[in-house]
């Protein structure tokens, strides 16, 4: 077993280190606006204004970079796990019987259990697509299999965009690549950075690329 995990491991390796990164306006030409995504090379994969759902595509009041709707078993999986756990969390409260002697403790553990049922049916912030505005940026995810949502940046409450590769070892089965989190912090009443991050689907390359527009568009 520890065989096959090092072989896997190493072909994992090697597939994600052979991307590069790559600079945002080295590898795309200008767009008819500043704050329009900008028209990628063609090398990079991601079409512009094409029939293809993927890709850049403007519209005369917002710019959008789609993503492959890809699906996996645990985007539906984990959004019922999360339901169960809280409708088993709900349940024990009901039946219980709560004294003052053991309340505190009593309330940690049915917080926890709600809080991680929450945490598996919110799963994923999957990126659909992100907008961009000349003032704010909007990204559509999808949650809990049917839901969407929809996150809103204005450009002055941004206070950085980052990004980090999945690890290895959270890969679910069947995942053929790993995602490229895109990681937002906003500013939480002029004191406070409060991070969000999203997944996206595409590879290493793209995703830098992403990251590179939307660090370009912050700085307009």
């Amino acid at each position: 077993m520890g065989l096959i995990l090092y072989w896997v491991y190493r072909d994992y390796q090697k597939t994600w280190t052979s991307y590069s990164r790559v600079d945002y306006l080295q590898t795309s030409k200008e767009n008819r606006s500043p704050w329009r995504w900008r028209q990628p090379s063609p090398k990079l994969g991601i079409p512009f204004n094409t029939s293809n759902r993927p890709g850049v595509h403007d519209e005369p009041n917002v710019s959008s970079l789609v993503f492959h709707p890809i699906f996996l078993l645990a985007d539906l999986l984990s959004p019922l796990s999360g339901m169960a756990l809280i409708g088993f969390d709900l349940v024990l409260i009901l039946n219980s019987q709560i004294s003052r002697n053991n309340f505190f403790v009593t309330f940690l553990i049915y917080s926890f259990l709600f809080y991680l049922g929450l945490y598996f049916f919110r799963y994923g912030d999957r990126v659909l697509k992100i907008n961009l505005y000349p003032e704010r940026l909007e990204i559509v995810a999808k949650f809990a299999v049917v839901f969407t949502r929809k996150a809103i940046y204005k450009r002055d409450e941004i206070i950085s965009i980052n990004s980090k590769i999945q690890s290895f070892w959270t890969l679910e089965k069947g995942q053929i690549q790993p995602d490229y989190k895109l990681i937002i912090g906003r500013s939480l009443g002029g004191v406070f950075q409060l991070n969000r991050t999203f997944r996206l689907r595409c590879d290493p390359t793209q995703g830098s690329w992403t990251i590179g527009g939307l660090n370009y568009w912050k700085s307009l």
